[in-house]
């Protein structure tokens, strides 16, 4: 959102839910008028909601692409950290399939499978679009570190360790994953709502009460030694208050406890905070 606002974009939200970007909402916008150059997507293990994009929305959103002609830019960082279910089809893949390839621009990123101080990143599209971004490129920064890149390129051509790394990290994360979810749901139990993700590194926690405001719930974590991501922060309006990102990535399954300790410790000073204004 800070970088397309930061270039003087216009945005418009579209809403989504377990099965990604809902895109017979984006089918009434389109045909209400709207008319994107580009359709942005994260379509596995959304940031910040872990919803990975359906195969039957997938098929659908080239499909619009291709009649109300915009570009898909699918932000897809965190496929490789799938550690269940079912892997969809690409968007790319798809829509190579339907005769129209260059409709897709795909991002990927070794930040969030090797390292993340690796902040090396790449794109996939069609020759024109590589030309401008090459461009673009070279007058923002000239290019990348050619070490880094080195280094990037050095593992990825590795498959066989490659795999044993993701399948590592697939692991680890899962636990954690695990270990988050289920410490949450034990100590906000029928204060909040969360859906488990089958991959990824965050889980998106729903506050029952739409009234808390998980900006102020932040705040008071800060002073408990935690943070976690308030959900209007990945909203174009504002919305989402009552939400907020956990990451579970970084830290152990006892330092998750701990997290989830404090986080209890903020809840329950906004809660007070909230009885002392109503008395």
């Amino acid at each position: 959102i800070q970088a397309f606002r930061a270039h003087g974009a216009e945005l418009d939200a579209v809403r989504g839910d377990a099965d990604g970007l809902d895109t017979d909402a984006l089918e009434a916008a389109l045909a209400g008028g709207a008319r994107p150059k580009i359709v942005s997507v994260v379509s596995e293990f959304a940031n910040p909601t872990g919803a990975t994009l359906s195969e039957p929305r997938r098929h659908h959103l080239v499909e619009l692409a291709r009649r109300y002609n915009f570009v898909v830019v699918d932000d897809n960082p965190y496929g490789e950290l799938r550690w269940s279910g079912k892997r969809p089809p690409s968007l790319a893949a798809v829509a190579a399939r339907m005769g129209d390839p260059e409709r897709v621009i795909t991002l990927g990123s070794a930040s969030k499978i090797l390292a993340p101080g690796l902040r090396i990143g790449w794109l996939t599209a069609a020759p024109p679009v590589l030309d401008a971004v090459v461009r673009m490129k070279q007058s923002a920064d000239l290019h990348t570190s050619t070490l880094d890149q080195l280094v990037v390129a050095s593992v990825l051509a590795d498959e066989a360790a490659l795999e044993a790394h993701l399948g590592r990290l697939r692991r680890c994360y899962r636990r954690r994953c695990e270990a988050l979810a289920d410490e949450l749901e034990r100590e906000f139990s029928g204060t909040i709502e969360l859906d488990r993700p089958d991959g990824g590194m965050f889980v998106w926690v729903r506050c029952v009460d739409r009234t808390v405001d998980t900006m102020e719930w932040f705040e008071h974590g800060i002073t408990a030694g935690v943070a976690f991501v308030p959900g209007a922060a990945f909203s174009v309006d504002g919305s989402w208050g009552w939400a907020l990102r956990a990451c579970f990535a970084t830290l152990e399954e006892a330092q998750l406890f701990e997290a989830v300790r404090r986080m209890t410790e903020g809840f329950r000073r906004i809660r007070r905070a909230k009885c002392a204004i109503h008395a």
